[in-house]
């Protein structure tokens, strides 16, 4: 294998894997989860770490974003490790004001949005916020790892951070018996450890007096993406709020459930975005004629990867009798097939968001996400009252696929997508038809073997229809390597 693909599946398999074990902590910890809280702490988990992630995404104004983009600017090492410490420095001054402004205004909000008094800001609520602050300082300095491809240094940081978080909420949940504190304590000590150990070794690199002027230019890139990370983020999780809306704290435990299962997806895309983003932006700068065929390589891999997590998901999803016998958990196999189709159309968009991106088109993003979360409401208020769980998942689906039919025509018109690929489409078809056959067919007594027949017909599917892409993607890679980078931040 060349050193350019090579390159690329190393940095793919590595940077995909570590972002989504970090990610998916909450799937990981489901069996001591399902096994030592009750559905109501679940659910009252679910919604403090919604809340906490909202806020988090306008505490540092989406800087990381700019880091993922605007570092392509910069020609040398020196240029880039001083847009880092300017990007890390003017972002922790965000956090810590926003965090500020939230001791204030954090209890009516939080005693405005959720009509349980179970759901507090003071103290469970503030916990979870901190620790989604601290993580999000932590995204510049891993999307500046990324980008110089420093495996062995992002590595390091992301393993510290998996095995300290999982390993520190089993302890405080197990043997300390602090229950639902002590999964919100246990998440908070690792990301604020690691702040502590940047700061203490790397102070001079890393920190600076924010230089509100400089940071121009970016804050220009990433505000636009504030209101749409706000808004995709506040989209995607409507179904939980509307269902805090209507129904008990054990209703939002299991569908809290069902939404961690189906979340591994969407875990697994971000740590993919990151990992062909610089492969495929490099590609994107080429004549348009490979710059399609590019798009065309790069978005099968993308789609058939989603399609096989998502069947993979509903095979895990049918194996919950093993973990529970709560019936408010095993609710959730019911739910399984109408949840992976409602994400199918999610797939497309998330990979059509790239293009869009590069394309500087921020604020029509951003406009087109807020169209959607309007419609999202809309069908939420007048489904979920009524249909409960399917339908939130019905409303989803129909505003997945209104967003992929605009998505599809917008990037027609800036000639960003190859006409007639119906690769993906069909391939996506097949999955849906797959999926409900097997459920159809068989009894719904035996959930295990519907997960085990789905995800091999899926996994025979895909490799079926994707012979070539392999040899494709290697020799796209060959032909549009990124520049290397210097390997790490010098201590």
């Amino acid at each position: 294998m060349s050193g350019a693909a090579g390159g690329f599946w190393q940095s793919l398999l590595t940077y995909a894997g570590l972002d989504a074990l970090r990610r998916a902590s909450f799937v990981v910890l489901l069996p001591v989860y399902l096994v030592y809280l009750a559905p109501d702490a679940l659910g009252a988990l679910v919604l403090y770490n919604l809340m906490a992630a909202l806020v988090a995404i306008v505490a540092n104004g989406r800087l990381d974003a700019a880091m993922r983009r605007l570092y392509f600017d910069y020609d040398t090492a020196a240029e880039q490790e001083q847009y880092l410490s300017l990007l890390f420095s003017g972002s922790l001054a965000l956090i810590v004001a926003s965090l500020g402004v939230m001791c204030l205004l954090g209890p009516s909000l939080y005693s405005t949005v959720f009509p349980n008094d179970a759901i507090r800001f003071f103290p469970l609520g503030i916990i979870a916020l901190a620790t989604a602050c601290a993580n999000a300082a932590l995204l510049p300095l891993f999307a500046f790892l990324r980008n110089r491809r420093a495996l062995r240094e992002y590595s390091g940081y992301s393993l510290f951070l998996i095995i300290a978080n999982l390993a520190l909420q089993v302890v405080l949940i197990v043997p300390f018996g602090w229950g639902l504190r002590g999964a919100l304590v246990g998440a908070l000590l690792p990301p604020i450890t690691l702040l502590v150990v940047l700061f203490t070794t790397r102070r001079r690199r890393l920190l600076r007096r924010p230089d509100w002027s400089a940071l121009a230019p970016s804050i220009r890139f990433s505000l636009p993406l504030i209101a749409f990370a706000w808004l995709y983020l506040f989209e995607s999780r409507l179904d939980r709020i509307a269902l805090a809306q209507y129904f008990d704290l054990n209703t939002v435990g299991g569908y809290g459930l069902l939404a961690a299962l189906l979340g591994v997806c969407g875990m697994l895309l971000n740590a993919l975005d990151a990992s062909i983003r610089p492969w495929l932006y490099t590609a994107l700068g080429q004549a348009e004629q490979q710059a399609h065929h590019a798009v065309q390589v790069f978005g099968g891999l993308y789609i058939a990867t989603g399609l096989l997590v998502l069947a993979l998901v509903a095979l895990v999803g049918s194996t919950l009798g093993l973990l529970t016998r709560d019936d408010t958990y095993l609710q959730v196999r019911a739910w399984l097939p109408l949840g992976v189709t409602a994400l199918v159309p999610m797939l497309f968009t998330r990979f059509w968001g790239l293009l869009y991106l590069y394309a500087g088109r921020t604020v029509r993003l951003t406009l087109w996400t807020l169209c959607r979360t309007i419609v999202t409401i809309g069908l939420l208020i007048a489904l979920t009252p009524r249909y409960g769980v399917p339908g939130v998942l019905i409303a989803l689906l129909v505003s997945q696929c209104a967003n992929a039919l605009i998505f599809r025509v917008e990037l027609a018109r800036l000639s960003m997508v190859p006409s007639g690929d119906s690769g993906p489409v069909i391939q996506a078809a097949a999955f849906v038809a797959v999926i409900w056959s097997a459920w159809l067919i068989i009894d719904s007594a035996y959930p295990v073997l519907w997960g085990g027949v789905q995800c091999l017909s899926v996994g025979i599917l895909l490799a079926l229809s994707n012979r070539t892409a392999v040899k494709q993607l290697r020799a796209i890679v060959d032909a549009h390597a990124p520049a290397a980078k210097p390997n790490g931040v010098a201590s």
